[in-house]
């Protein structure tokens, strides 16, 4: 019996580690503890959002740097999405208002998409969303770098039958 549940990277890596859930699929960590067990399943990048609907915050947010300041800007609350957008501001020397930080891409691509300010969701989810037609992808100078979405398992997890069965697929279904 498998059951399927959706929340923030960071929650789910959080319920993983904690024996909550047997499996996540999540943005492969930086320094992941040592128990855990990955497949990678895709690579994405970041991209920088704007509303369709406002030229302005596109031309602020492609510019960069002190640009930014005072810029209207939707944030993922933690993770590692965060952890890079967080550092890139701080190479670019930014100092965006923080308008929402929020759990999800889809409250990021929202409120972007209701002209809230500018976010970054991976590109993955950018290209699939329904909102697609009310955001601009903004082209930025050196973005933050993309990540690994990985199918991850604590390596005791995996003696189980039911996860190995789904960690044998995984494999599969990353060349799709």
């Amino acid at each position: 019996r498998l059951q399927l549940s959706t929340s923030s990277s960071a929650r789910c890596l959080q319920a993983l580690e904690a024996d909550e859930v047997d499996l996540a699929v999540v943005p492969e960590p930086d320094r992941p503890a040592a128990e855990l067990r990955f497949v990678r399943l895709a690579h994405t990048e970041l991209a920088f959002i704007a509303p369709a609907s406002d030229a302005e915050l596109a031309r602020r947010a492609k510019l960069g740097g002190s640009h930014w300041n005072g810029l209207p800007v939707i944030l993922p609350r933690r993770g590692l999405e965060r952890q890079r957008i967080d550092a890139w501001l701080e190479q670019q020397g930014a100092r965006p208002d923080v308008y929402a930080e929020v759990d999800g891409n889809e409250a990021i691509l929202a409120l972007v998409a209701l002209g809230c300010g500018v976010g970054v969701v991976p590109e993955l989810v950018r290209k699939d969303s329904p909102l697609r037609g009310r955001i601009e992808q903004v082209d930025v100078k050196r973005p933050p770098r993309g990540y690994h979405v990985s199918l991850c398992a604590k390596g005791r997890t995996l003696s189980r039958r039911s996860a190995s069965a789904l960690w044998a697929l995984a494999p599969a279904t990353a060349s799709l």
